[in-house]
């Protein structure tokens, strides 16, 4: 699916891919999205704007994860912050901001209506909203864009986040 990216086994039927990160600017990033027709929000942009530069440079590869809520144990509508501790508890890593634009860059093959969040620290804009990254396909094409996490927004346990897994993988069940 990813390109670059090579399969890691996992139980359960979850999407497992590893995510490489080489170092990249900002400009490389505009210019491959603008190449490829990729949208970006302008609420997503804004978000953009406040990634720290030190996040794109290369690092280790990343083994990440798909799971739905249900995939964590949720059953019920919930706050953001019930999926990322129920991710957390499984011994799933949040992921940095920059980590979307490595995504949006690498996931060329997401399908038609798909779309995922990253699991991440919330980030803040001049209003005060709370917002993540996210990736989707639909009928206007790829996008990146941003999403509500404040409190009162419940998301579905349908709803899927992207992790990443502890350097040693995943423990098989």
């Amino acid at each position: 699916m990813l390109s670059h990216m090579s399969m890691v086994e996992l139980p359960k039927g979850i999407r497992a891919e590893t995510l490489i990160t080489p170092t990249r600017t900002f400009e490389y990033f505009r210019q491959t999205f603008e190449d490829r027709h990729i949208i970006v929000t302008s609420f997503a942009q804004g978000y953009i704007d406040q990634i720290d530069p030190n996040e794109l440079t290369e690092r280790p590869s990343l083994k990440l994860i798909w799971p739905s809520g249900r995939d964590l144990g949720i059953t019920k509508r919930s706050p953001y912050e019930r999926f990322l501790e129920a991710g957390q508890v499984k011994g799933y890593n949040l992921l940095r901001p920059a980590d979307a634009l490595y995504l949006r860059d690498q996931d060329t093959e997401q399908p038609l209506n798909d779309v995922y969040w990253l699991a991440m620290k919330p980030m803040t804009d001049r209003e005060g909203d709370r917002d993540v990254f996210g990736l989707e396909h639909d009928q206007y094409g790829m996008s990146l864009r941003a999403h509500w996490t404040d409190p009162g927004y419940l998301w579905n346990p349908e709803d899927r986040l992207v992790f990443s897994l502890p350097a040693s993988g995943p423990e098989k069940s």
